[in-house]
C-alpha cells in the first residue's frame, strides 16, 4: 500500500504536545471560564482526549505499551488535579471514558501508521 500522508514527526509532537497542554488548561480553570461545547459530555471527553492520544502515538510511534501508559496515567493524574480544585469535580465515569479514549487513539495510530495511512518522517530521537 502507498502511503498517503507523510508527516514529520516534529509537527506530530508538536501537535500532540499543544493538544496535551489545552487538556490540562481546560482541566485547571475554573468550569465557568471553560468553552462550552454542543456536544455530550462523554462525547467531548472521549473525542478530546482520543485526538491527543492519536497525535502522541503518531509523534512516538516505536512506543505503544508505553504511549498507552502514559495516556491512562496523564487521564489519571488530569482527574484526581480535579479533586483538589475548589471549582472543578473529579468523576469515575470521566475516568473510565478518559482511559478509554486515550487507549483507543493509541490503538488507531498504531492502525495508521501500519496501514500506512500516516507516516512519521525525520528524526526519530528520544523516547
Amino acid at each position: 500500500m502507498k502511503v498517503i500522508f507523510r508527516i514529520p514527526v516534529f509537527v506530530l509532537r508538536l501537535m500532540a504536545w499543544t493538544a496535551i497542554a489545552a487538556l490540562i488548561v481546560l482541566t485547571v480553570v475554573p468550569a465557568n471560564l471553560r468553552p462550552a461545547s454542543l456536544l455530550p459530555n462523554g462525547v467531548a471527553h472521549f473525542g478530546s482526549f482520543f485526538i491527543a492520544s492519536v497525535l502522541y502515538y503518531l509523534g512516538y510511534p516505536r512506543q505503544f505499551l508505553t504511549s498507552v501508559i502514559v495516556a491512562v496515567t496523564f487521564v489519571s493524574a488530569i482527574e484526581f488535579v480535579q479533586i483538589l480544585l475548589p471549582t472543578r469535580h473529579a468523576r469515575l465515569v470521566d475516568l473510565v471514558v478518559d482511559a478509554l479514549a486515550a487507549s483507543a487513539g493509541c490503538v488507531i495510530g498504531l492502525l495508521l501508521i501500519q496501514t500506512e495511512i500516516i507516516q512519521p518522517t525525520g528524526k526519530r530521537r528520544g523516547p
